[in-house]
Order: C-alpha cells, then sequence, then structure tokens
C-alpha cells in the first residue's frame, strides 16, 4: 500500500492549526479587558451570560474578536493602560492561525491575572503548560483528512467509518463530517489499528501519529474532535 503522508510527521504547531473552537479565560480586574468586555457586548451586539463569578461570551467569530480586540490595544495605549493581557490574547490568535470561533470568559478574581502574569514573566520557572490550561480550553478541533493523507489511506478510513456506521455507504447520502467526543476518537482508532495490526505494520509510523498523535495542552482539554473527510461510491 502506497500510505505516504504529505507531512513528514504531525508537530505542535499543526495540531494548533487544527484548533476550531476554544474558550479563553480573562481577568475582568484588569482596565483593559474591562475596556475589551463592553467593546465586545457594544459592537458585536451579544448579550453575557453571568455566573457567579464570571460572565460569559460565547460563540464569537475569530475575526469579529480580533477586530475589536485591535481597537481597544489602540484605545489602551492612547490612555497608557497596560496591554500585557490584551497583546496575551493576540498571541492566541497567532498560535492557533486557524481558529474560526472563540468564547471569553470574564473571571471576577484575581487568580487569572496572576497566572498572565506568569506566562508572560522571562525568568518564571514553573510549568508554563498547566498555566495555559488555565488560561485557555480547546473545545473542539478539526481534522481534515485529504489535506495530509494520500487516497489510499482516505479510503481505508472511510471504509471503517462506513463499517462502524459512522457515514452512509451510499454516493446519494454521503457526510463529509463526523463529530467525535475526545475519549470516543481515541477508543476508535484504537480499536482500528488494534483489529488491523498487519495493516498496521505496513503503514509509515508518520500516518499512525496523525490521527492519533495529540500535544498534551490539547489532551487535557479532551476537544470534540471533528473528522472532515469526502469519498466516492466505496
Amino acid at each position: 500500500m502506497n500510505n505516504n503522508i504529505e507531512t513528514k510527521e504531525i508537530t505542535v504547531y499543526q495540531r494548533m492549526s487544527q484548533v476550531y473552537k476554544l474558550t479563553l479565560n480573562v481577568p475582568l480586574s484588569d482596565e483593559g479587558m474591562k475596556i475589551f468586555y463592553n467593546s465586545l457586548i457594544e459592537n458585536l451586539d451579544i448579550h453575557p451570560t453571568i455566573y457567579t463569578e464570571k460572565r460569559c461570551l460565547c460563540d464569537i467569530h475569530t475575526n469579529d474578536a480580533i477586530n475589536v480586540l485591535v481597537e481597544c490595544f489602540e484605545y489602551c495605549h492612547e490612555k497608557k493602560y497596560e496591554t500585557f493581557i490584551l497583546t496575551s490574547i493576540l498571541s492566541v490568535f497567532d498560535i492557533f492561525n486557524n481558529l474560526k470561533v472563540i468564547s471569553f470568559e470574564f473571571i471576577e478574581n484575581d487568580d487569572i491575572l496572576d497566572v498572565y502574569k506568569k506566562v508572560n514573566d522571562a525568568e518564571y520557572k514553573g510549568d508554563k503548560i498547566s498555566l495555559f490550561n488555565k488560561i485557555y480550553n480547546i473545545d473542539e478541533i478539526e481534522i481534515h483528512l485529504c489535506d495530509s493523507l494520500n487516497r489510499n489511506i482516505v479510503d481505508f478510513l472511510n471504509n471503517m467509518f462506513m463499517f462502524y456506521g459512522y457515514i452512509p455507504n451510499d454516493y446519494m447520502k454521503r457526510r463529509f463530517s463526523i463529530d467525535f467526543e475526545f475519549d470516543e476518537y481515541i477508543s476508535f482508532t484504537d480499536m482500528i489499528f488494534s483489529n488491523n495490526k498487519e495493516l498496521a505494520k505496513q503503514m509509515d509510523a508518520n500516518v499512525i501519529n496523525y490521527l492519533i498523535m495529540f500535544p498534551v495542552v490539547v489532551a487535557q482539554s479532551k476537544p470534540k474532535i471533528r473528522i472532515v473527510t469526502n469519498y466516492f461510491d466505496l
């Protein structure tokens, strides 16, 4: 079987580029975040969901959030307000460069403010991955099989999806995306390769890693996984 994968290996950067949706925790005690919070409500005409210690603005299109963020950054710079949290949020958009949807949780205590200070402290020696897990939660990633896997591998996976009832084996009823809970997806891929050990041996390790390997920050978030595929009449 010709099972080359176009990318030599799945990197953290590649996996981060598959993040479709996330939730970002920010401190409402920061002056810049107060301005950002009010600007999101006013400019995008959205309404917060208010809890005891946080206010949530959910499912905002990334481009809309960035536009409001840039305006707030310029305003805060003029007023000489601290902008390091605004800058941190901008860096999140750089890391997750294909992010489509974002939710913000504005937290009304100083604990999350301390987390941002540690993340931005070049001399901090602690575990920054654990800090990032407090700043954001990855809610959904989207894996486009045809972007990196060749036709033979995609057809094999589609046959597995059909066999286990995830997509219909009917050209007229084709469905091109499959939604998994994280643990369900891990169990499913483990089962595929456990039940097809000879085929797994023939596959390039990079193919298997592309399907099953996730950075710690993703695995700990346990996001929903959307598989986007394409298939012929198999």
